[in-house]
């Protein structure tokens, strides 16, 4: 008999700028919730924020700090989920 598969979450927000109560009705709430059942990948996805905030990159480093220091303020677990930002995680680009 086989083992039951590992079910996987991988979701992120992009890096445009701060975090607001959207973000936590959009998404965190959820990540709360499912990084207590899942293997679960949250990411600051900073690739993503380059396409409409261009004309600002120099910003995007410091949006991915503070967006990996907001997810954990607002309970997300590093130990039960894998934090990460997308540019650091060069197999992205290759899925």
């Amino acid at each position: 008999m086989s083992a039951a598969p590992i079910t996987r979450v991988m979701a992120g927000a992009r890096t445009s700028g701060v975090l607001h109560i959207g973000h936590y009705f959009g998404a965190i709430r959820n990540f709360l919730q499912l990084q207590d059942r899942y293997d679960c990948y949250f990411g600051a996805m900073d690739w993503h924020g380059m396409t409409t905030n261009y004309k600002v990159v120099a910003d995007i480093p410091g949006w991915n700090r503070d967006m990996i220091a907001e997810f954990i303020a607002w309970g997300v677990n590093p130990e039960k989920a894998t934090l990460f930002i997308q540019s650091e995680v060069t197999e992205h680009l290759e899925l």
